[in-house]
């Protein structure tokens, strides 16, 4: 029986294709063994990045292109690869950077907080520009564009000669057509409206602003435009060239976290440069003020039982703390504190208090700092050993009734489909006629404008499917199970997850009858058909009086109707649909 039909991926390849792309980072040979100061032969910078979990993908002449891991994006320049590289290389701590008060400041207005609400800004001083480096700079803020900004949805950079600006500076909003300046690579002053028209820039980066009202953009003392984000910059006050000595850097956006990481990221970098950073305070409207960037090191913790029971290593402090600073990390402190080890005996263990640099981003956990313990080591050094186990493995009885209830739907000439966890209050919500205030949600606070939320319903997303596969022959009948998150303060994490099983079917036409025949047979399966009743009810998402709550021992366990017509038109399909939604887990 056939489960899984390709066409209906045929959107999800070309997105894993998209996300496949590789983070690289492309650079001298030369400028790079200059950063470390030391001479690496191209064997020996091959197997020290290898070392340190990246690779050496190309070498062409004096140009080297290095794959890199997407969450080490600290290592996307020069600088930042050299200045991992040095420690990895002569296990010295990372000296301090230091941040300048400049007492300048940025001031944000009440206009721009529904279109691009936050701001991270910063003066760099003290710099020697050249050709390559400010190539380096352009390419570095790009990538970032690319992979932590979200193509500048997230976040977008804005890069300036501090001779051309009068501070300080404002970032407010206007109406497009009110906003006027000379933009880079253009012979003559615009308007916003004319660049998102006929700029190629404004033509690519425009949709980012696309159902705004308000443009937001930055000004100076002066009145003098500096650019309009996440678009383009002003030709006079945007440009930066050798002569360039002094910097202004803002980061704008969506979400503060982003933007903070992004400064950060480019601060370090132009310290590295020879440059000295300068803090600057963003005052927003409702009084709040806060002082960008902060370079100050992270506290983590590490208990040495982890390493034991991670890798199988039994390391001795001297040891440990070697590999510690190869990786950047500064001993603070350490403790004897009780613990337990992998064998429950609890005894004395020591404890270490670190310092991270702030742009490790990527330590979400003890765990990470023991992942970089086993880089540094050596994975291939690491020992082989099994895993201690008292019981025999087996499959879990949930999974067992998702496959066997899959069987029944190929069995009945359904596909099934596979979509992700991660989606956004318009599909989930607004395109399936549901009042947010009305449903509980667990929001995603470091997604992107389409990611916003984790699923509550797999109806919506297997809708899309439809959609997209629209130009295949009727009938389509499509089914999936998989879990939904739903808020739950009773759980740590304050929400939990929900198997729920789902099946559509679309035709030229399509009855109530059809769903809940699929329906019954389904819980025929299991013997369950007598226990379940369909209950008369209302739902935004289902034609009137073509819709039933599924009752389990008079419980509700789920919705099955006919889709409204206006839901359809959302989604953009043309035939009518019927499906049935369930949670199968009371059915255990």
């Amino acid at each position: 029986m056939v489960r899984t039909s390709p066409f209906f991926f045929e959107n999800q390849r070309n997105k894993k294709r998209k996300e496949k792309t590789m983070v690289m980072l492309n650079c001298s040979y030369n400028d790079l063994k200059k950063a470390i100061g030391h001479d690496l032969s191209e064997e020996e910078l091959r197997t020290v990045l290898f070392d340190m979990g990246y690779e050496l993908d190309a070498v062409v002449g004096d140009e080297l292109a290095i794959e890199i891991t997407a969450e080490r994006l600290d290592v996307l320049s020069v600088q930042g690869m050299a200045r991992a590289m040095k420690a990895f290389l002569s296990g010295k701590p990372l000296s301090p950077y230091q941040v300048h008060d400049s007492n300048q400041i940025v001031t944000i207005t009440p206009a721009v907080s529904k279109v691009r609400p936050h701001t991270v800004c910063a003066l760099v001083k003290n710099l020697h520009l050249t050709d390559a480096l400010i190539k380096q700079i352009i390419d570095v803020q790009e990538k970032l564009h690319a992979t932590l900004g979200r193509g500048r949805r997230r976040g977008a950079i804005g890069i300036y000669p501090l001779e051309a600006i009068t501070l300080p500076i404002t970032f407010t909003a206007a109406k497009p057509q009110d906003i006027r300046f000379h933009p880079l690579e253009s012979d003559r002053e615009m308007s916003a409206i004319e660049i998102i028209e006929e700029h190629p820039t404004g033509k690519t980066y425009g949709p980012l602003l696309q159902g705004y009202d308000m443009f937001p953009y930055f000004v100076d003392a002066k009145g003098d435009v500096l650019s309009v984000p996440p678009i383009i910059n002003s030709e006079k006050t945007g440009r930066v060239n050798i002569s360039t000595t002094e910097i202004f850097i803002e980061c704008s956006g969506h979400e503060q976290s982003v933007l903070d990481e992004l400064l950060v990221y480019l601060t370090m970098m132009f310290a590295d440069m020879g440059g000295e950073v300068y803090s600057m305070k963003v005052a927003y409207p409702d009084g709040s003020t806060r002082v960008t960037p902060d370079l100050s090191p992270q506290n983590k913790t590490l208990h040495v039982s982890n390493i034991k029971k991670y890798l199988g290593l039994e390391l001795e402090e001297k040891i440990i703390e070697e590999l510690l600073a190869k990786m950047m990390y500064t001993i603070v402190s350490k403790d004897k504190v009780k613990g337990e080890d992998v064998l429950d005996r609890a005894e004395l263990e020591t404890v270490y208090h670190l310092q991270a640099p702030r742009f490790r981003y990527d330590l979400w956990h003890e765990i990470d700092i023991v992942d970089d313990i086993a880089r540094v080591y050596g994975y291939n050094k690491l020992p082989l050993t099994l895993p201690v186990v008292n019981t025999i493995g087996s499959r879990l009885e949930l999974s067992r009734m998702v496959d066997e209830l899959s069987e029944v739907m190929a069995g009945l000439g359904f596909l099934e489909t596979y979509t992700f966890s991660l989606t956004g209050k318009e599909e989930q919500l607004v395109q399936m006629n549901i009042d947010e205030d009305k449903i509980d949600i667990v929001n995603v606070s470091n997604g992107n404008e389409v990611q916003t939320m984790l699923r509550v319903s797999l109806l919506p997303q297997q809708l899309t499917s439809l959609a997209i596969n629209k130009k295949h022959p009727l009938p389509q009948k499509i089914f999936e199970g998989a879990f939904v998150v739903l808020p739950d303060e009773t759980k740590d994490v304050k929400a939990r997850n929900e198997m729920h099983f789902s099946a559509l079917i679309t035709d030229k036409t399509v009855s109530f009858t059809a769903i809940k025949q699929t329906l019954d047979a389904l819980l025929a399966s299991r013997g369950l058909e007598k226990e379940i009743t369909i209950q008369k009810t209302e739902h935004p998402s289902f034609l009137k009086g073509r819709s039933g709550k599924i009752l389990y021992q008079d419980k509700p366990i789920g919705i099955i109707g006919e889709v409204h017509p206006q839901v359809l038109e959302r989604f953009g399909i043309a035939s009518p649909v019927a499906c049935f939604e369930i949670n199968i887990e009371p059915l255990l």
